[in-house]
Formats: C-alpha cells, structure tokens, sequence
C-alpha cells in the first residue's frame, strides 16, 4: 500500500482516479474482512453443532 500511495504523490494522476483506487481499495478490505468474520462464524456453528449433536 505504501508504493500505491507513493506512486499517487509522485505521479501525475487524476484526483478522480485517485479517490476511486481508495475507494476500491477500502471496499476490498471490507470484503474481506466481513468474509473472514463469516468464516470465523460458520467454524463456531459447526463446532457448536458438533457438541450439542450428542
């Protein structure tokens, strides 16, 4: 991230094209991070089944 943020500061791009990879970039971290507390989730039920199942 710090190169991208690099590259931004030392190239000459637009600042629509820079507030767009941001936004990009926050909405993947997002994406991922929701889908790992997912994850993380769906282990606990399993366990949580497992050990009420008998």
């Amino acid at each position: 991230m710090d190169q991208e943020i690099e590259y931004i500061r030392t190239s000459d791009t637009s600042p629509k094209n820079t507030k767009l990879y941001f936004a990009i970039l926050l909405e993947t971290n997002e994406m991922i991070s929701s889908t790992f507390k997912l994850l993380r989730l769906h282990k606990e039920f399993l366990e949580f089944k497992r050990a009420n199942s008998n």
